[in-house]
């Protein structure tokens, strides 16, 4: 797939928590990513990379959920809609639908994970998802009603847990092995994936490694 600089005008902000927005574009010309990759965003000739929310089957639209974290992400925070923005991509690997699907996620790590499932509800795609999304308190939960709704259906299971607040109904503290074994019955039936920061994802992958799992 072809790495592109275009441009793309802001048609929405949403504040998803107290310091996480959803940025969505329209691109201004031929674009194509797939789940899972990722776009670098410039701004004054300073880029960064951000992971795509949005499913590829919305031509021309691309969505990023992107936490406040620093000075470039508060530049991000101040444009307004209708501001063009530079945008270089689809860069990173590419998650595949060839068997079931496990993600463990943190903070907006998450989005790699919404793209999968926005791409999956557009090809009606039946792989059994199963992923655990760890935050400091419920606060932070990204997209939390629609994680909710989307676990009614029988190929979705999601398991929360929470570092710094302890909640009836989440896990409490930091992933171990303990828990990934709880809540999945036959964790080498997945292909696991991680995103989040890159601490967390070398404890992770070191867990997942010592489970023997496949790990994308």
């Amino acid at each position: 797939m072809v790495i592109k600089e275009v441009k793309a005008k802001i048609i929405d902000i949403v504040n998803e928590t107290h310091n996480v927005k959803a940025i969505k574009l329209k691109i201004l010309e031929d674009f194509e990513f797939k789940p899972g990759q990722y776009c670098m965003i410039i701004l004054n000739e300073t880029q960064k990379p951000f992971s795509i929310a949005s499913s590829p089957g919305k031509k021309r639209y691309i969505e990023f959920v992107i936490k406040e974290v620093g000075e470039f992400t508060r530049k991000i925070f101040n444009l307004k809609k209708d501001d063009v923005i530079k945008i270089k991509g689809p860069l990173g690997k590419e998650i595949k639908f060839d068997k079931d699907l496990a993600f463990i996620v943190a903070g907006s790590g998450i989005t790699p994970l919404l793209s999968a499932i926005n791409f999956m509800q557009d090809k009606n795609l039946k792989n059994n998802v199963f992923a655990i999304y760890s935050n400091r308190t419920k606060e932070d939960i990204i997209h939390e009603d629609k994680l909710n709704e989307l676990s009614k259906n029988d190929n979705f299971k999601i398991v929360y847990t929470l570092t710094r607040e302890n909640k009836e109904g989440y896990e409490f503290g930091h992933i171990t092995k303990n828990m990934i074994l709880k809540h999945v019955e036959n964790p080498k039936d997945f292909l696991w994936h991680v995103y989040g920061s890159p601490e967390m994802i070398g404890d992770v992958r070191t867990i997942l490694k010592e489970l023997e799992l496949e790990v994308f």
